[in-house]
């Protein structure tokens, strides 16, 4: 399928998303960008959530799925359904400032071998928009990937840096463009369905680094992120996020890293891991 130049293509996979939706939708709905299209892929929701959009968003595309097939799956399925020159796959806990996707193209716009880019992400608790900074793009050092800033209080720190290259994008909210996805793609696959949940951005972005795309950063590109709103209140689903986190990291780490570095690094990745294992939870 041909993609439509200059067109965004918002995927959003839902699942009981009552309390966020709406506002998530919301923000889409303000944005200044002109060209956007949405699509919702629908995990078999048991709430209202999915009522809600098709009563109040008649014009979004809405993908019904009869059982939870996870986040990678989920956002093929959107993926490969969207028009756009670029996607934006969108947690339903993230809320958009106006100019969020507009200033998202600008920079894929600059330099067409960038085929990520993050914006600057702000941690939201309970409703209430914070300074507390969320993620201003996925660093990688001696393969421990750390969202850059997370938790930091934002003291203007990572402004100057607009256009830095950064290793990638937070999986809540960045923008791809739609033929690094078909560069990198697998099969049918553009995240890895292996992975289900977690870690399949920084999967996804270490195979476009393996071929060459750049993700850069724009912090006047800025968001809110209610993180974990899918396992606040989910025992299971906290104890999910850290044994498949855990081990969807290391098969990233398998399967991405050239073997050269592994031998060359491996001192400094064994003493990284065994600090990073010996934290306490």
């Amino acid at each position: 399928m041909k993609s439509a130049e200059g067109l965004v293509s918002i995927t959003i996979v839902n699942w009981n998303s009552s309390g966020y939706i709406e506002k998530c939708l919301d923000s889409i709905k303000k944005q200044l960008y002109p060209a956007i299209e949405l699509i919702v892929v629908d995990n078999s929701s048991t709430d209202s959530s999915l009522e809600y959009i098709a009563k109040n968003f008649p014009q979004v595309k809405i993908v019904k799925n009869k059982e939870n097939l996870g986040f990678s799956k989920s956002h093929n399925l959107g993926i490969h359904l969207a028009k756009g020159e670029f996607i934006l796959p969108l947690n339903f806990d993230v809320f958009l400032e106006p100019d969020f996707v507009g200033e998202m193209v600008k920079m894929m716009k600059n330099d067409s071998s960038i085929g990520i880019v993050s914006g600057k992400l702000y941690r939201q608790t309970n409703g209430n928009k914070t300074k507390i900074l969320d993620s201003t793009g996925i660093t990688m050092r001696h393969c421990f990937m750390h969202p850059r800033g997370q938790s930091e209080e934002d003291r203007g720190q990572y402004d100057n840096s607009e256009g830095a290259l950064v290793f990638g994008a937070c999986g809540a909210a960045p923008l791809y463009r739609k033929a690094m996805l078909e560069d990198i793609r697998s099969g049918r696959e553009f995240f890895d369905e292996d992975f289900v949940n977690y870690v399949e951005d920084v999967d996804l972005s270490w195979r476009a680094c393996l071929r060459n795309w750049k993700c850069v950063y724009n912090p006047s590109a800025v968001a809110y992120h209610e993180r974990g709103a899918t396992r606040k209140d989910n025992t299971p689903m906290k104890k999910d996020y850290l044994i498949f986190g855990l081990r969807n990291r290391y098969c990233c780490i398998i399967k991405n890293l050239p073997a050269r570095y592994l031998k060359k690094n491996f001192g400094k990745i064994f003493l990284k891991e065994t600090s990073f294992l010996l934290m306490p939870i």
